[in-house]
């Protein structure tokens, strides 16, 4: 599969200079060629199951987000660059990070991708982490034929490993106890037993990102179930999003975590802090700080994004808050027609766990293109990757979960 999409859309003349990426208009014959490659199956859990008896929703203008400039046009689709081949029956929701090759010195655009193989024994299909890496961003390399880690536990062996999302620990690196070993950098994913999501995770240097080690759970069962955000499946949990920074009046350094799901009848996105990677645990009695919304992209459902981003407010909540940058949290949204979207809160850096200080009212990403419209679970962009790259913010999504698609725009200034 990488080497269809090398030659394929080298032969569309892709550039190496990330600065001048192709829209999606010069993709077109690229993504036609991927998508004829791959043999159809019939979808699962489509919008008409996840929408009946809900009502569409107005369109709103695209809001970008401030680490967005601006001044530019908002995000420009690259097209599909990871999908379906001989080894995988879907590939998406990746998450990704930059780091030097080793054996280069080079930076590189790495990809953790959500690997979906049919296997006996497994619920439906299996999913399984596998590692792809890019000098340009756009087109990536396999780097070993066998995942980076693999399902070892009980409440991941039916299922598999599900949806990586990265986290950057190098402020304040994990220590493992028992070795004595630091690793800079984070894996999370969802461990799925066929029944229950549970958030695990695993740790890696950025200076070897080949080599990953599992850590297990983030959370355990039973504070979890104290507070559930899925009262019919207490222990479920899934969709991390972490941040480190330093408090901008203390200079302590926080990690932050972003953790949970909502519909319109429950649940949401729980908010909480620790002064070490890892520490959290599970809020006992305080709710969501995001949960959804009526009549906005996010009225059926919310769960985070990708990592969040340290960036500029807008200028009348700098003038509110006194305070001259924020904590953006991607999360995505679904609700008729559109379904699947991606949307913005904004986050103080001072409490950073209490109410958003903004909430976006239209998203920034929504499914457009036929394979992200149709797919295993259509009208679906998954936002869990996202890079800063020479000078662009490159999001990774998954399409109807099948395939992995990047999006890109000019960092802000």
């Amino acid at each position: 599969m990488v080497a269809i999409l090398w030659m394929a859309c080298s032969l569309l003349g892709f550039s190496k200079d990330i600065a001048a990426l192709p829209s999606v208009s010069s993709l077109e014959e690229c993504s036609a060629q991927i998508l004829e490659t791959t043999e159809a199956w019939v979808p699962e859990n489509q919008p008409t199951a996840r929408h009946r008896g809900a009502k569409s929703i107005p369109e709103r203008a695209i809001e970008l987000p401030g680490f967005v400039d601006p001044k530019s046009k908002g995000f420009v689709r690259h097209g599909i660059v990871l999908g379906p081949d001989g080894k995988f029956d879907a590939v998406f929701n990746p998450a990704a990070f930059v780091a030097k090759d080793p054996a280069t010195n080079r930076e590189r655009v790495y990809l953790v991708v959500r690997g979906e193989q049919n296997v006996e024994g497994a619920w439906k299909r299996r999913s399984l982490p596998f590692l792809y890496s890019s000098e340009d961003g756009l087109h990536f390399r396999l780097e070993s034929e066998a995942p980076i880690f693999t399902p070892t536990e009980s409440f991941e062996l039916i299922g598999g490993i599900e949806d990586p999302r990265y986290a950057d620990l190098r402020l304040q690196p994990y220590i493992d106890t028992v070795t004595g070993e630091t690793f800079d950098g984070a894996i999370f994913y969802t461990a799925f037993d066929g029944k229950t999501a549970r958030i695990a995770a695993a740790v890696f240097n950025h200076s070897n990102p080949r080599v990953f080690k599992k850590i297990g759970l983030v959370f355990n069962d039973a504070d979890v179930s104290l507070n559930p955000v899925v009262p019919g499946n207490p222990a479920w949990t899934k969709s991390p999003s972490m941040l480190q920074y330093r408090h901008p009046e203390t200079g302590k350094i926080v990690n932050v975590l972003y953790a949970g799901e909502g519909n319109h009848e429950h649940g949401g996105i729980m908010a909480m802090t620790s002064d070490k990677p890892f520490g959290w645990k599970w809020p006992s009695e305080a709710g969501p700080v995001i949960q959804t919304r009526e009549d906005y992209y996010d009225s059926r459902l919310v769960e985070s994004a990708f990592k969040p981003v340290i960036a500029p407010l807008p200028k009348n909540l700098q003038e509110r808050t006194n305070e001259k940058d924020g904590i953006y949290l991607s999360l995505h949204g679904d609700a008729p027609p559109k379904g699947y979207q991606v949307g913005f809160r904004i986050f103080s850096l001072k409490n950073p766990t209490g109410t958003p200080l903004y909430e976006s009212t239209g998203p920034y990403l929504s499914p457009e293109e036929s394979w992200e419209i149709e797919g295993q679970v259509g009208k679906v962009v998954f936002a869990s990757g996202f890079v800063e790259f020479r000078g662009r913010a490159i999001i990774y999504y998954g399409a109807a979960d099948k395939y992995i698609g990047a999006a890109s725009a000019p960092i802000v200034p």
